[in-house]
């Protein structure tokens, strides 16, 4: 089987999780035409990492996960240059030397590892929007991009909702606006999402800011926690933009906010 014809089939294979995005994806990898220079170096990069994925042994699952996320991402990149957003041209997609890969290679191939290794199939989207975003920011090196790849792979949907649910204003979903001391009843849904959070405020993506203070509050335990007052940190807003959370259905907001209530 040709390389072309393993892209195809595991763009294909991951239709269940891609939906619509398949046809642009398979006409992106096809080398159909498109509106800016530089995209058929990204199609030609993209195609060999893949059909390089797709040699590997998969389960069915795996494959669907991968074939989907690369769907999506290809999808993305083909939408944005015919909206007429230009690719990155900073070497991105070029290798140093006859010894080296180009960080788009190495970061498209640690983005489908990401995919075919999350159980949490709702990230998928995320992590395809990950690389699509990333390969039109210029101002994303090669280095924090893999960082944002390797994280995204660590956080769990939840966490993801969070981030999400810490960016909107106004607390639209009605958050709790006092903090948790002792004598506090909560459930074990509430510890464990209280617990998620000072995860992503240990890794500076969220921080918790009260209204009246100037700066934002060091959070030493999940008691002290205060959904409503919870901010995304300058990393966390890069995350959120760069995994397009903005696209999180309300569904999926309400279901973690009602355990922060």
């Amino acid at each position: 089987m040709s390389n072309n014809d393993k892209v195809k089939s595991i763009i294909q294979a991951g239709s269940e999780i891609a939906g619509s995005a398949v046809g642009s994806a398979l006409g992106f990898f096809a080398g159909g035409p498109v509106p800016a220079a530089g995209a058929a170096v990204a199609g030609v990069a993209l195609t060999r990492v893949l059909g390089d994925v797709a040699s590997r042994f998969l389960s069915g699952r795996e494959t669907t996960r991968v074939g989907g996320v690369a769907g999506i991402a290809a999808s993305i990149i083909d939408e944005r240059l015919k909206r007429g957003d230009e690719l990155r041209s900073d070497g991105f997609f070029e290798a140093g030397n006859t010894n080296e890969r180009s960080p788009a290679d190495e970061i498209f191939e640690g983005t489908l590892l990401a995919a075919k290794n999350s159980h949490e199939e709702k990230k998928l989207l995320h992590l395809g929007a990950l690389f699509a975003n990333v390969a039109f920011s210029q101002d994303c090196p090669p280095e924090e991009a893999n960082f944002h790849v390797k994280t995204a792979e660590s956080l769990t949907y939840s966490q993801f909702v969070l981030l999400r649910l810490f960016a909107l204003k106004d607390n639209p979903f009605n958050l709790r606006q006092q903090d948790y001391k002792a004598g506090t009843q909560t459930t074990y849904a509430t510890i464990s999402l209280l617990h998620a959070i000072q995860e992503l405020c240990a890794l500076n993506l969220a921080i918790m800011k009260r209204p009246s203070e100037l700066n934002h509050t060091i959070v030493i335990g999940i008691s002290t926690m205060c959904p409503s007052h919870m901010q995304l940190a300058v990393g966390g807003e890069r995350l959120h933009n760069l995994l397009g959370l903005q696209v999180i259905e309300d569904k999926d907001l309400e279901s973690v906010a009602k355990w922060l209530r």
